[in-house]
């Protein structure tokens, strides 16, 4: 991964650790209805956030990481571990 790509991954990282605050902070706060709603909505957030970088490190990974592999069972074995 180049420097670009990591620099990439570090700032998605980073939008995840504040949202994760952000979530925290909610929690933390009294509930009512418009609270559980702002956690409901952070959740989400966060859940799409770190889907995005799971999807786009994968696209690294199976392109430099898996490619040295040869059998099928060794990319699974890999990939479960992984994943």
């Amino acid at each position: 991964m180049d420097k670009l790509d990591k620099k990439k991954l570090i700032l998605r990282l980073n939008r995840i650790q504040g949202q994760i605050e952000g979530l925290k902070r909610a929690i933390n706060e009294d509930f009512d209805d418009n609270k559980c709603d702002k956690v409901a909505y952070q959740t989400k957030a966060v859940y799409s956030a770190l889907k995005s970088f799971l999807e786009e490190y994968f696209l690294h990974y199976t392109d430099n990481c898996l490619s040295d592999k040869k059998t099928k069972s060794e990319i699974q074995k890999i990939l479960k571990i992984t994943f």
